[in-house]
């Protein structure tokens, strides 16, 4: 085997180091400084291990390897080349397996890792030489395609774990294989697109393609400007149904709900708002009905009981009459009400009609009853004397207070009977003492006339009226008295 090491190769006009037909060649801690081709180029050989080798500026590929079976690719540093970092080129009628580890790929023209294959397909588009690969730890920079590349039909079992691709327009692009993504996670920030899972092939004869586990494992993402995961190709659909997928082992970073790891975040289903910005971020069976699906499974609604509230009893509020009692005790001067005592009820200035105050009871309807009639005095003619007759009442006219128009006014001026202008005094006076009963009214006018205080009971039947008007002790002389 050839072993290539600890060299400087600056300005080669071609490939700064080429092996070709070998097994088992070893080349490492190498320095290469512009080449006009490869960096490290390696041909039809087997067994190779390419490793610590720092590599900047050359005109084609930093490593290429190209029908090669079996490849160790590890610990290099390569920046600044035109095409891609690391390329391998499995061999097209034969298998091979390949393994890129813990390389540190900074700018470069086209992809920072690639694998390709270029394998025939059987039937069943099976790769009649599949490859194997397993890339794991890498770190790649400033890819402007691809970050890693597993292209073409003939991929196996590919291996993606633990590697951090930065601003390139796709992260990890997957054309063929059983990808496993189960491993560490692998970062993706910036850039287009996350993964893109996109058979190669034409409809109908896609390469096949499926992922260990049906899911994308835990991987992170990061400020992707179009999707987070691409399906395209019919990916994941075969065999004429999608299959499902998981993703909610992944991180999200720097989403409008922050960080978010779904099966740490939202262990019982996502909310809308979080599922409608995952699904604007993921190409897949909701967009293209001949994809798989990734199913983001909504928190399920949750219904509440409703307990029907109990009718409200109005309150009803009753306020208790007002009720005005007016005072019994009322004291009168000239026919005005000017005090009524107890209700603080004060009323001036009120002229009460002396000629109205009996004209709507008809005392003389042998019906009514239940009434008490006391007559204290009649008003004296002013000058004259004593009236002591039936008779002389007749003769008071309206002009006795006067002038012919009777007024309330008029009528006060009447001087009551018991010879004083002092209408406080009758108020004073009780029934019952010095008085009479009179049975009928002759009998009660009679006694008026001569100044006694006389009580003349109206209640009873029409029979005791009757028999009352009997035992009248006088009698009213024809025109003595009218009412």
């Amino acid at each position: 085997p050839a072993v290539i090491a600890q060299n400087e190769v600056i300005n080669a006009w071609g490939n700064s180091i080429h092996v070709d037909n070998t097994n088992g060649s070893f080349i490492a801690f190498n320095t290469v400084e512009t080449a006009a081709e490869n960096g490290v180029l390696a041909t039809n050989s087997d067994g190779l291990n390419i490793a610590v080798n720092t590599i900047t500026d050359t005109g084609i590929d930093g490593i290429h390897v190209e029908n090669s079976d079996n490849a160790n690719i590890a610990q290099n540093n390569i920046t600044d080349v035109a095409d891609d970092g690391i390329e391998f080129i499995a061999p097209s009628a034969r298998g091979a397996t390949v393994t890129i580890n813990q390389n540190i790929i900074g700018t470069t023209g086209d992809n920072g890792l690639a694998v390709v294959t270029a394998g025939l397909l059987n039937g069943s588009n099976v790769a009649l030489a599949p490859v194997n690969s397993t890339v794991t730890g890498n770190q790649v920079t400033a890819a402007p395609n691809n970050a890693l590349l597993i292209g073409g039909a003939a991929h196996n079992q590919v291996v993606v774990s633990g590697n951090n691709f930065a601003n390139a327009d796709i992260g990890a692009n997957f054309e063929s294989g059983q990808i496993d993504l189960t491993g560490a996670g692998n970062t993706f920030t910036n850039g287009r697109i996350g993964l893109r899972f996109a058979p190669s092939g034409t409809a109908g004869s896609f390469a096949n393609m499926s992922l260990v586990g049906d899911t994308i494992g835990a991987q992170i993402f990061d400020n992707q400007s179009q999707y987070f995961v691409e399906l395209d190709n019919g990916a994941f659909f075969a065999p004429g149904t999608p299959t499902v997928l998981r993703e909610d082992d992944s991180t999200f970073v720097n989403t409008p709900f922050g960080t978010i790891t779904p099966a740490v975040d939202f262990t019982g289903g996502y909310p809308e708002d979080v599922r409608a910005f995952l699904e604007d971020n993921f190409q897949h069976n909701v967009d293209d009905g001949t994809l798989g699906l990734f199913f983001f499974d909504e928190i399920p609604e949750v219904v509440m009981p409703v307990t029907p509230t109990p009718p409200t009893t109005p309150t009803v509020t009753v306020e208790e009459p007002v009720v005005a009692a007016i005072s019994s005790n009322v004291t009168a001067t000239s026919n005005n009400i000017t005090t009524a005592t107890d209700n603080d009820i004060v009323a001036t200035g009120n002229d009460i009609d002396q000629a109205e105050t009996f004209n709507g009871i008809n005392l003389l309807d042998d019906s009514f009853g239940g009434a008490n009639i006391t007559i204290i005095g009649l008003p004296n003619v002013p000058g004259g004397p004593v009236v002591d007759t039936v008779a002389a009442l007749n003769n008071l006219t309206p002009a006795t207070g006067g002038d012919s128009e009777i007024t309330a006014a008029a009528l006060n001026n009447i001087a009551p009977a018991s010879g004083n202008n002092n209408p406080e005094s009758h108020n004073e006076v009780e029934t019952a003492s010095g008085g009479a009963d009179a049975g009928c009214w002759n009998d009660a006018l009679n006694s008026a006339v001569s100044g006694q205080v006389t009580t003349f009971n109206y209640d009873g039947t029409a029979e005791d009226l009757l028999n009352n008007t009997v035992r009248c002790n006088t009698s009213v002389a024809e025109g003595a008295l009218s009412l």
